[in-house]
């Protein structure tokens, strides 16, 4: 009869993982948005990490993606502003908090995948330009995401071959005398 020896320590693991959200503030690449987690158990090791999303208005959060550890978390969704979120659970079910009704997101992303419309208002397509007389450039630019000057202007002396800096931080709708 063979006689074992049991080892008199026992490891006990009650805590949730430990995790953190890190992606870009503004993403406007027409490929998913890449995000990038860190989920850290030392004990029980991570079993799977669970994305959560709801509109930056307060609505209530929905779980929508969940991943092994080392597999790829990105997010695709329409044009705008998305709070993002979090949880983790490890091998032995010791889970993070899912995210409540209020919770500020650990991730504010903003979607912004269209280009802005622009329009040069004058002087008007074929409109004919005296050499050595001043004429002005007027110019609208929109789009739901601008940033506070978003316009730059750029001239060109022959005919489009070659295009160089003008006028840079511009506000969206102005117009400049050349």
């Amino acid at each position: 009869m063979a006689i074992r020896e049991l080892n008199p320590w026992i490891m006990v693991d009650a805590d949730p993982p430990r995790i953190e959200l890190k992606g870009p503030a503004m993403w406007d690449k027409a490929e998913p948005a890449r995000l990038e987690f860190g989920v850290f158990d030392d004990l029980a090791g991570v079993a799977s990490v669970t994305l959560w999303w709801r509109n930056p208005e307060g609505d209530a959060w929905g779980a929508i993606k969940t991943v092994e550890p080392g597999r790829d978390l990105s997010f695709q969704s329409e044009d705008g502003r998305h709070a993002l979120w979090i949880s983790a659970r490890d091998s032995l079910g010791n889970a993070t908090a899912d995210p409540k009704p209020g919770e500020a997101a650990m991730l504010d992303l903003l979607l912004d995948r269209a280009s802005p419309e622009t329009q040069i208002l004058a002087p008007k397509a074929g409109q004919p330009l005296e050499s050595g007389k001043p004429f002005t450039v007027a110019w609208a630019a929109t789009d739901a995401n601008l940033p506070e000057k978003p316009v730059a202007l750029f001239a060109s002396r022959d005919a489009g071959a070659t295009w160089e800096l003008w006028q840079d931080s511009l506000p969206s709708h102005g117009e400049a005398s050349c």
